[in-house]
């Protein structure tokens, strides 16, 4: 049995990169997780994006949960809206503008299940600057 994940995403003019990171979140192996895209006083397009990718979460059976905040109160805040709002019994934290893999989710609660005494995991990730045009590893 599979265990749900709660996958909240903080959003504050997010609109460059977030379609890109709404299509990773589509395309997870995991069977059982819902995605909460908290909009913390955004003035782009970011709830607009959401708005058109929650049908394509619907077929595919994925809660795609938009939490409005009304008053913009930063990263801590806007995790803090979205971990009130989770059901899932695991949570992870992507940023707005990240590229997931298909695993992302499943990869995670695979270390989980092995490691019943591990209480969090994290994966390895990749940031690029483009503006210096470079790319760092972390692992």
């Amino acid at each position: 049995m599979t265990k749900k994940v709660s996958v909240i995403i903080p959003l504050y003019n997010a609109e460059k990169y977030l379609s890109e990171t709404l299509r990773c979140l589509l395309e997870q192996d995991y069977p059982d997780y819902e995605v909460l895209a908290v909009n913390d006083c955004s003035t782009d397009d970011s709830v607009r994006i959401i708005t058109e990718f929650a049908d394509r979460f619907r077929e595919k059976n994925i809660d795609l949960i938009l939490v409005d905040r009304a008053i913009n109160g930063g990263l801590c805040a806007a995790i803090n809206s979205g971990i009130r709002r989770s059901t899932g019994s695991y949570l992870c934290f992507p940023d707005a503008d990240d590229e997931i893999a298909y695993n992302y989710i499943s990869s995670m609660m695979e270390t989980l299940e092995k490691e019943p005494s591990k209480k969090w995991v994290r994966c390895n990730y990749t940031i690029v600057l483009e503006e210096e045009h470079r790319e760092y590893n972390v692992s």
